[in-house]
């Protein structure tokens, strides 16, 4: 046995039951705090990156600001540029477009799943009235979407969007998921498919 592992063994000898619950919640709520730190400071990178930017020159870019900011966060977190572009995507929404949800996000009450999930399913609500609504209403709540399956995730997000702005609801993914192809057996050299 490593001095390691003994230690690790003993780290929690001394605490009874509801001191080990105590110690789950705080390692948690830090765990999110850290997590928000990280994507939120990804957001104001991507904010200060792409501020005074001219959206007609970017057309002829090879690469944009966009690109190399994702390639650099993921150098520097050790991630892929695509994983890097959609957590500074999540970090701009958080702090332009869900502000209330981040300040939630940011004191280690919401996880990054739910998040993540609140991010994408809100994507398609373009009114700066109808965001800070939602913004508004989804602070209120995000805390209790911790305990919801990812399906209940989705379904009770859409809920509210739905209520502020039926066009913004996300159907598209559940299309894409119920989609697929199948190939039947060959015959006369000939396979078929639908």
């Amino acid at each position: 046995m490593s001095v390691g592992t003994r230690s690790i063994e003993h780290m929690f000898d001394t605490l009874d039951e509801p001191a080990l619950l105590a110690e789950m919640a705080d390692a948690q709520r830090g765990e999110r705090v850290v997590v928000a730190r990280r994507v939120l400071a990804t957001g104001r990178l991507c904010q200060s990156r792409m501020s005074g930017l001219l959206g007609d020159d970017r057309a002829t870019w090879c690469i944009d600001n966009w690109a190399a900011t994702a390639a650099e966060v993921g150098a520097h977190l050790g991630m892929s540029q695509e994983r890097a572009s959609v957590q500074m995507n999540q970090g701009l929404e958080l702090l332009e477009r869900l502000p209330r949800v981040a300040e939630a996000f940011a004191a280690g009450e919401v996880e990054y799943r739910v998040i993540a999930t609140l991010v994408f399913r809100t994507g398609l609500i373009t009114d700066d009235a109808v965001m800070a609504r939602i913004d508004e209403v989804l602070s209120r709540r995000v805390r209790w979407f911790n305990t919801l399956s990812r399906k209940r995730l989705a379904a009770a997000i859409d809920k509210w969007v739905a209520e502020v702005d039926p066009a913004a609801v996300r159907t598209a993914r559940e299309a894409r998921e119920n989609r697929y192809i199948e190939f039947g057996e060959a015959i006369e050299g000939m396979v078929r498919f639908w």
